[in-house]
């Protein structure tokens, strides 16, 4: 058993994964001692629900 920082692990990207590490990435900022990794198959965030307004422009 370690006794180093507790690990995070993410697993998605979506919405959900972003804002839970939007809120880790909060509590790193006010001095929490955590390793926080996000997996997912992209590199990227894309939001598409209103691409459909984007395109009618």
């Amino acid at each position: 058993m370690s006794h180093g920082k507790p690990r995070v692990v993410i697993l998605g990207g979506g919405f959900g994964g972003m804002y839970a590490a939007l809120k880790f990435e909060r509590a790193l900022e006010q001095g929490a001692a955590l390793d926080v990794t996000l997996v997912n198959q992209d590199n990227f965030f894309l939001f598409t629900p209103m691409l459909h307004e984007v395109v009618g422009l």
